[in-house]
């Protein structure tokens, strides 16, 4: 029985270790599909095209790592915690869910509010790349 502690925290970090290599593989396919996408863009499309995607992908991906990841790390963190003492994770969920709920009524606001700049200024006048700006984040 003596064993028992040992194996269960061997199993814990064997476990762990698999997350974190699935973590890291998915991390970096994306990084890689992320370079391939740019590299066929960069061929296919003319240079003022291939530069206002260039500004869309920035633009979605500053904008949505400001306003969910903080929500993506609290809920981690709490749901970690939660399961640690052995209590169920549907409170932080919540919490989370209620948080993500309004950050995304609070961008699409603001994004309304300002698409004239936004729209002009960022995006070079074109309306299409606002409207898939606006629904990726």
């Amino acid at each position: 029985m003596s064993d028992s502690p040992e194996k269960a925290a061997e199993s814990r970090t064997r476990a762990y270790g698999r997350t974190a290599g699935f973590l890291t593989i998915g991390v970096g396919l994306t990084g890689i599909f992320t370079y391939a996408y740019f590299l066929i863009a960069s061929h296919d499309l003319s240079k003022d095209s291939y530069g206002e995607i260039t500004v869309l992908w920035s633009a979605v991906f500053i904008t949505v790592s400001t306003l969910y990841r903080p929500v993506d790390q609290l809920l981690s963190r709490h749901i970690s915690e939660h399961i640690e003492r052995g209590e169920t994770d549907v409170g932080p969920v919540r919490v989370a869910s209620k948080i993500q709920g309004s950050l995304a009524l609070g961008f699409a606001i603001v994004a309304l509010i300002l698409k004239g700049p936004l729209e002009n200024g960022l995006l070079s006048g074109n309306s299409t790349l606002y409207w898939v700006y606006f629904s990726s984040v």
